[in-house]
């Protein structure tokens, strides 16, 4: 079957064999080429392989997208190239098979297997939505994430609408809910903040597109040459996540999504090269601003209107403030109660990439102001974004921004965290003085710093610290010495940030 699908995907003549690496077979260096062939005498279509022996190796298709293709392009070749089109006859056997069986059950198990890799028509789903009463909501749910093209979202509500008109209203929310994160998913802009359940097939699909977009998205910065803002030194958008409670070094070249579990990750878009002239008029966000304000909608429904149009803005830094002041901040009286979601965190998170001049917006006059945001969201944005898009370079010796000069501990084995241990060094061997950094700790030298030893970095971390351990420290400067110019030039080098002219 994969020697099939590797055929598929490459066009066959000899190039199949290029999908497959790692080969072992029983232990020992082997090549599948080496080891299979055709039945001429049946078509040359059907390949023969050993039947003993423990055969291991890698298997990956070709990319079938490239830079050039838009967000809908690549979704559509994703369903070409990646999923098995369900054609007219094939729908009508399909159809009869999930007809003739008995019981309910046996229906559900096998839309779940059709839900992992055919790739159906708006209107098949829809014939299948309709053939059962009271399978309609199972049909609904296993296979919106499924459907090929992409319809209009108002059309996918309605589908979703009539598959619970015949059950009852907890029955119906609980589908409501299941779904909700695939119908408010946008595609052209998916940054958030995610928990999914992998056995369930709608966040089961949010996860898979994720990941494709993750991919699609690295693929672009990489052509581009863009600024590497990942938390791995991949290009991938997909950062801190989790299966369950393990932590997951998430690369979307080699990565694949479990069966079951859950998933939970943030999606931060890289530095986009925005065009200041693409600005948004403040007559457009005050109109924005005016149907949030007035709207009668829950702040989670608020967020994911936002979120729908959020690729088509580019805002200023002060426009994007009037847009968070639109949503509560944080109050310690909310504490205990279960209120985990945070709509200011929220909005920040969606809008970040879509705003210009960096420096303004990671600054004391936005991220780090005390009246904006509360310190517990700030850490909880920190943590989210990542030190590439939460850093604030012009005032790492100032204790009221990034939550204070004391900085770490730092993981340089992870590419974000690297990179700040090495502006930091830039920084302090730019800047006159004696010296910025106080009070180093650094885990590799952890010993002397129990045994009440002091440790210093070392020249030989200058321009590229090792790739190794956590590193804390305190980082003060004095004002006759700090080079604002100098930092600006690191921050725009190091960080991508952007700049007001004037």
């Amino acid at each position: 079957l994969l020697l099939k699908r590797a055929e598929q995907a490459t066009g066959g003549k000899g190039k199949e064999f290029g999908c497959f690496s790692q080969e072992m077979l029983d232990e020992k260096p082997g090549s599948v080429q080496a080891m299979v062939k055709k039945r001429l005498d049946r078509g040359g279509d059907d390949w023969q392989v050993p039947t003993s022996g423990v055969l291991e190796f890698a298997f990956e298709v070709p990319r079938f997208y490239d830079a050039k293709d838009s967000v809908a392009e690549m979704l559509r070749k994703h369903e070409v190239k990646m999923r098995i089109p369900v054609t007219f006859h094939s729908f009508i056997r399909l159809k009869d098979l999930y007809d003739s069986m008995p019981h309910h059950g046996s229906q559900e198990i096998f839309l779940s297997a059709m839900s992992y890799d055919l790739a159906f028509k708006f209107g098949q789903v829809k014939v299948l939505a309709e053939a059962d009463k009271e399978s309609r909501a199972k049909a609904v749910t296993h296979l919106l994430g499924a459907i090929e093209e992409q319809p209009n979202k108002r059309v996918l509500l309605d589908l979703v609408g009539s598959a619970t008109r015949s059950i009852t209203k907890m029955q119906a929310q609980q589908v409501q809910g299941s779904c909700s994160s695939l119908l408010y998913l946008c595609n052209q802009h998916p940054d958030g903040h995610y928990l999914l359940n992998l056995s369930s097939a709608p966040d089961r699909a949010v996860a898979r597109r994720c990941i494709l977009l993750s991919a699609w998205r690295r693929t672009v910065s990489e052509s581009q040459n863009l600024l590497d803002c990942s938390q791995y030194g991949n290009h991938d958008s997909i950062r801190n996540a989790f299966i369950g409670n393990s932590h997951v070094a998430f690369d979307s070249a080699k990565w694949q999504l479990p069966k079951d579990g859950t998933f939970r990750f943030d999606y931060v878009t890289a530095r986009l090269p925005l065009a200041p002239n693409k600005a948004l008029s403040d007559f457009a966000v005050a109109f924005i601003h005016k149907v949030i304000k007035d709207s009668a909608c829950n702040f989670r429904d608020r967020l994911a209107a936002l979120r729908s149009v959020a690729n088509e803005m580019v805002l200023l830094p002060e426009q994007l403030r009037s847009l968070l002041r639109l949503f509560p901040r944080w109050h310690q009286r909310y504490q205990g109660r279960g209120l985990d979601a945070r709509p200011r965190v929220e909005a920040f998170h969606c809008l970040y990439s879509r705003t210009l001049y960096h420096s303004e917006v990671i600054s004391p006059n936005m991220l780090y102001h005390p009246k904006l945001f509360h310190s517990q969201e700030v850490e909880q944005i920190r943590d989210r974004l990542g030190y590439f898009h939460s850093f604030d370079a012009l005032n790492l010796h100032d204790s009221k921004c990034n939550g204070g000069n004391r900085h770490g501990p730092l993981n340089m084995e992870a590419h974000d965290g690297w990179m700040i241990v090495k502006l930091m060094l830039a920084i302090n061997q730019a800047e006159a003085g004696p010296g910025n950094f106080e009070k180093c700790c650094w885990t590799e030298k952890m010993d002397l710093f129990e045994k009440g030893y002091s440790w210093a970095i070392p020249s030989e971390w200058y321009p590229d610290p090792p790739r190794q351990g956590e590193l804390t420290n305190t980082f003060n400067s004095r004002q006759d010495d700090i080079d604002l110019g100098k930092r600006k030039e690191l921050a725009s080098k190091m960080l991508g940030w952007t700049f007001r002219s004037g």
